[in-house]
């Protein structure tokens, strides 16, 4: 949890190389803050990008050479979701 924000974090996703799953350099990563710019700069584009994207990557994640990956198995935060709503199902019922 060391080389992630809070955000990253709480939603189970990390930060790595494109080619290989290390933690990108102090370079990608000035590289990657830098190119937001580019990324946000005209209507978000370089972020909506990412729902066309066959790797889902956004415009800085291609300039840096990184990308986002999830470290959550497939199906989990649905499975909170429905425990959730299970829980607030019993308590409803219970009061």
């Amino acid at each position: 949890w060391l080389h992630t924000t809070p955000g990253k974090w709480i939603l189970g996703l990390k930060l790595t190389t494109a080619d290989n799953e290390t933690f990108p350099s102090t370079w990608r990563l000035m590289l990657r803050y830098c190119a937001y710019a580019v990324s946000c700069g005209p209507l978000m584009l370089g972020v909506v990008w990412m729902n066309f994207d066959k790797q889902s990557r956004t415009w800085h994640d291609r300039i840096a050479g990184t990308r986002v990956i999830t470290t959550r198995p497939e199906g989990w935060y649905w499975g909170k979701v429905k425990q959730s709503f299970c829980a607030l199902k019993a308590k409803l019922k219970s009061d």
